[in-house]
């Protein structure tokens, strides 16, 4: 297997060590801390059995590199869009997608979407999300821009009208600060708000609708139990969105 990641997800990249063995990673920008067989590059990656390329960050040739691997027989699995794909990451010979949508995995967002469901909250009027994914380039920053839309789209239930994007540069060479206003057909709105921080998939939420609010935070990934002497145990944890959804394809 071939692995392109950034060195933020080395944690991943281990994770799938452990899962499938064999890996040669392609690092985008600098090498991951993770003792494994490394490329500089995908032509250097793919090699005489090679059956399957994961891309878990854009590399600034994306497009190219996608194309070599599915040229080469080799099964591709994006975790973002692929720019100037028409198809939408439909991958024709085995009618499955190219690109996955990690936050489908997020367990904090499917608790929030079964709330959201309840008669009682009513219609969404507001949604709110804030994650990382700003520190890798421009492309990693329209990854989460992608994701953070989409995930809002499908919350709210709407489709959507307006977008309006802004977008600052906050460090000399790769950080950005990026946010898209949204307004749908009924007049709900969403606002997406991407940092300079390398982990797109850890995201703060906050839905209103006519009936309450739901918020979630980053730094809540499952249940506790507080004991009588006030100190908090995990009893439940939520396995992080990219690895779910790297267990789901591979």
């Amino acid at each position: 297997m071939v692995v392109v990641a950034s060195a933020a997800q080395a944690k991943h990249v281990r994770h799938l060590q452990r899962v499938a063995g064999n890996l040669t990673v392609v690092w985008c920008s600098k090498r991951g801390k993770v003792d494994v067989d490394h490329a500089a590059s995908i032509g250097d990656a793919i090699t005489p059995g090679v059956g399957q390329a994961l891309f878990l960050a854009p590399t600034s040739t994306l497009s190219a590199d996608v194309a070599r691997c599915r040229q080469s027989g080799i099964d591709v699995r994006v975790a973002g869009p692929i720019p100037g794909d028409r198809d939408m990451g439909l991958n024709e010979a085995a009618a499955q997608p190219l690109w996955g949508e990690p936050w489908r995995h997020d367990g904090q967002w499917c608790r929030l979407l079964t709330a959201r469901r309840r008669r009682a909250f009513g219609d969404g009027v507001f949604y709110r999300r804030v994650s990382g994914g700003g520190s890798g380039g421009a492309l990693s920053t329209w990854w989460a821009l992608w994701h953070g839309m989409t995930e809002s789209a499908l919350t709210l239930g709407q489709p959507f009208e307006q977008i309006r994007l802004n977008v600052t540069r906050v460090a000399p060479r790769r950080g950005w600060h990026a946010t898209l206003h949204i307004r749908s057909t009924t007049s709900s709105s969403a606002l997406v708000g991407v940092t300079p921080q390398p982990d797109a998939d850890l995201v703060d939420r906050m839905l209103v609708g006519t009936g309450g609010s739901l918020t979630t935070q980053a730094t809540d990934t499952g249940s506790v139990l507080i004991r009588r002497d006030a100190t908090i145990q995990p009893i439940d944890s939520d396995a992080h969105p990219l690895s779910a959804w790297m267990d789901s394809v591979c």
